[in-house]
């Protein structure tokens, strides 16, 4: 190997000593005006309406040649807030040297959801830099949310002026950042429910030790929750497999829901038209005349269904969907559908498994066996833990639809350890 000359070495030190002799510099901060706290979160059982609190707006990060005065207007939501005071505080941020070289041209002048302020320092002080406290707004609550839900204003800075001392205009907007803040006040009390129209039983669920093909059961589709002006009207359709099922029956029961005072102010445009072919089952009815809006709960219809496919292996399962829903209220509009909840039905037939102690099939009833009933314990068919197999006693020696004791109880009866 060749001796290298020292020579060789001084375009590597040349450049190590550049790369530690060049400085190490930061992204700058950009100067901000801002709402301290940026986030004003208040609720009802804590604050109630009536109310005051107090946001601070203030200057940060503001360098040479500074800022010599400002104009700007603080806004809020007027249906949701007050300002009951607003000031340019005691120590704020471009309080002068010499207290007389300040000309405040407005201290805070409350408006219809404005408060605008404006100063100016005045020769010989100099520009302000940094940030500080510019000043500060008092706003009274004045809404209440309703129930559950919470009511939000932003609280933002417009019409903005930040005087540049060197030219005497404002600076460029794009200079510096004006961050908004929030307003939010929640309501504690819990949301009253939706009104809804449901399938019920929501689940349907069989097995083949329970029920056989050509068998029958029954749903019904009801109203709940329902609150003045009331349905007047509706139109709706069940939709099922029709492989699966057959529909043998539907009608709108005498005491439905629809049910009007006087006997004559209703039509029955469809009580339950059945069309096998396409899966569906249909229904129209409209109060008339004088009648009033239905509100509170009731059944709407009923609709029978015969099981026609058993699963040769595991289970085979559909929907029951409410769909085609229009609800129209008294005055013939139509009710918007997020203002009420629509709930559907199951449909499952499983295959149930020869019962046996030993759950996991590995010869002998133990511990192991129990644990897995630990596991699905206090579940039911609708459960994301349900396990079938652990199903294993009921009132009748027979599964139940529920995992308790008892199933325990089987294991233990047949304990091979």
């Amino acid at each position: 190997m060749k001796n290298l000359k020292p020579t060789a070495f001084l375009p590597i030190i040349l450049i190590l000593t550049l790369t530690i002799a060049l400085p190490i510099t930061q992204a700058q901060a950009k100067p901000k005006l801002f709402i301290d706290p940026p986030t004003t979160s208040l609720t009802t059982d804590t604050t109630p309406i009536g109310t005051n609190f107090t946001v601070t707006i203030k200057a940060a990060d503001w360098t040479d040649p500074g800022v010599y005065g400002y104009q700007f207007t603080f806004t809020y939501d007027k249906t949701m807030l007050t300002a009951v005071a607003a000031e340019v505080p005691t120590g704020h941020w471009f309080t002068p040297v010499d207290k007389s070289k300040i000309f405040i041209v407005d201290g805070g002048t409350i408006g219809e959801g404005t408060v605008t302020f404006a100063l100016s320092l005045l020769n010989p002080e100099a520009a302000k830099t940094g940030g500080g406290t510019i000043a500060t707004v008092t706003l009274q609550i004045n809404a209440t949310p309703q129930a559950g839900r919470t009511l939000t204003s932003k609280l933002d800075l417009t019409d903005v002026i930040m005087v540049d001392p060197t030219t005497g205009q404002g600076y460029p907007t794009d200079a510096f950042d004006m961050v908004p803040g929030t307003y939010k006040y929640q309501s504690t009390a819990p949301a009253p429910a939706l009104p809804k129209i449901y399938v019920d039983p929501e689940n349907n669920f069989f097995t083949n030790s329970t029920k056989s093909v050509g068998d029958n059961f029954t749903i019904s589709i009801k109203a709940a929750n329902w609150t003045t002006p009331g349905v007047f009207n509706y139109t709706l359709k069940l939709l099922y497999n029709s492989s699966l099922l057959e529909a043998v029956s539907a009608n709108i029961p005498e005491d439905h829901w629809l049910e009007p005072a006087n006997a004559s102010n209703i039509t029955f445009f469809d009580n339950g038209t059945i069309n096998q072919t396409a899966g569906y089952v249909s229904f129209n009815v409209t109060l008339l005349n004088d009648e009033q809006g239905k509100t509170g709960d009731g059944t709407i219809s009923n609709i029978t269904f015969k099981i026609l496919l058993a699963p040769t292996d595991g289970q085979v399962s559909c929907a029951l969907d409410i769909s085609n829903i229009i609800l129209k209220d008294p005055t013939g509009t139509v009710i918007p559908t997020d203002q009420y909840d629509v709930v559907n039905g199951n449909y499952k037939y499983s295959s149930a498994p020869a019962l046996s102690p030993d759950i996991d099939g590995d010869g002998k009833v133990n511990i192991q066996d129990i644990f897995i009933w630990g596991q699905a314990f206090g579940s039911t068919p609708s459960s994301p833990r349900w396990n079938v197999k652990a199903d294993l006693w009921g009132p009748h020696s027979a599964p139940d639809g529920i995992i308790d004791i008892r199933d325990a109880v089987f294991i233990a009866m047949h304990w091979t350890g």
